[in-house]
């Protein structure tokens, strides 16, 4: 199964390439990345539309600058599907989250903005494998009870 990625996002409409940059590199990466739009109200419940991808995704990257204007639509986001998911914070510098730890935060770098989308790509891939490694452990625990309980069963 492939390792799903909501991208919430408070940018302003320039700054837009910048989150679908990030959705191509996730996509590069061997993850499938959903990026809501903002065509609906922040004080009524999520739409069928978005919704069934927030809540499917094990990522999430949330995208806020301090040129955007959507934080109610992100708060949102974060309040109904954040929790048990792997999350990450690209923010620029002054932008305060509560949250999430400091390994989870990314600060924008206006003057290289490449370097910036490359680190988080980077700390995707990682939240990726350790998902996988732990589902590999999962199974791997799985396998040995089964096995343990067949050759109990055996000796009987």
């Amino acid at each position: 199964m492939s390792f799903k990625v909501y991208v919430s996002h408070s940018v302003s409409p320039g700054e837009l390439a910048a989150v679908y940059s990030l959705a191509e590199q996730v996509s590069r990466l061997g993850m499938e990345a959903f990026v809501p739009d903002r065509l609906w109200s922040p004080h009524q419940p999520l739409p069928a539309r978005i919704s069934p991808h927030l809540r499917n995704a094990q990522g999430m990257v949330v995208f806020a600058t301090s040129l955007g204007s959507h934080m109610d639509w992100v708060n949102q986001e974060l309040s109904e599907g954040g929790r048990g998911k792997q999350t990450l914070a690209v923010i620029d510098q002054g932008i305060l989250v509560s949250g999430f730890p400091e390994e989870g935060l990314v600060y924008i770098d206006r003057g290289d903005i490449t370097a910036t989308m490359s680190e988080v790509a980077s700390k995707l891939a990682s939240l990726k494998l350790k998902k996988e490694h732990r589902e590999a452990v999962g199974w791997l625990a799985l396998g040995s009870l089964l096995l343990f309980s067949l050759l109990a069963s055996q000796k009987k």
